[in-house]
């Protein structure tokens, strides 16, 4: 499975993505086959588990928290495995 993290590079969304990514190995590092980080504009901040979207951004323009991620992935994996 491929976990992919578009962020945007204007908004300065990098070191959250960075946060994502770390978070997500530090616990995944196993259930994965990659984690990629893609740039992005106009906004972007998306999380997506083999093409299925887990964090869109929304209206209040933030970010997710990295562990707000591993809890949305965790039910995901679990039934991978």
């Amino acid at each position: 499975m491929k976990l992919v993290i578009e962020y945007c590079e204007e908004c300065l969304f990098l070191g959250r993505a960075l946060e994502v990514a770390q978070a997500v190995l530090e616990r995944f590092s196993r259930d994965l086959e990659a984690v990629e980080l893609r740039p992005g504009h106009e906004g972007v901040f998306t999380v997506a588990l083999d093409g299925d979207v887990l964090f869109k951004i929304g209206e209040d323009g933030r970010p997710p928290a990295p562990e707000e991620i591993v809890r949305r992935l965790e039910p995901k994996l679990r039934r991978a495995a």
